[in-house]
């Protein structure tokens, strides 16, 4: 009889343990996420930063893909780079370290929280520039859920 009642206590407490460790939610900082909605790209807000990386981070895109992420610094401010798919910036073997100096262009845009944050159109470090995205604003990285 004891080995049946601890037998219905794992069947039930062992799926709710999974699930509250599972998760999913996040923010949308330079950690966590989870899988929401972008900001879209606006060509009409481009602008042009240069700053010290010192911070970076992920986030996972709406269809759960990892995106990198940094925050510059220049000057007295802060912002928030959205830069791309991280399997892009792998395959184009272009790594950000903390202490950086980079220049970014870019579309500055508002997160569903108010943030500002500058989504990378083109990001240079030294003489090594990386293209993210075209004139308009079209990612440059295949995208294997268009059909």
């Amino acid at each position: 009889m004891k080995t049946l009642l601890i037998g219905i206590v794992m069947l039930i407490a062992l799926p709710l343990a999974a699930a509250a460790q599972g998760g999913g939610g996040g923010g949308r900082g330079t950690g966590g996420g989870g899988g929401q909605e972008e900001p879209t790209y606006n060509k009409g807000s481009v602008s042009t930063l240069t700053g010290v990386v010192t911070a970076l981070g992920s986030h996972l895109g709406k269809r759960g893909t990892p995106r990198s992420r940094a925050t510059l610094k220049a000057g007295d401010a802060s912002m928030l780079i959205h830069i791309g798919p991280t399997a892009f910036l792998d395959a184009k073997d272009f790594h950000l370290s903390v202490g950086d100096r980079v220049t970014v262009i870019g579309s500055k845009v508002k997160e569903d929280d108010g943030t500002e944050m500058v989504i990378v159109r083109q990001i240079t470090r030294g003489t090594t520039v990386l293209m993210m995205r075209d004139e308009e604003g079209r990612p440059l990285w295949d995208d294997k859920y268009k059909g």
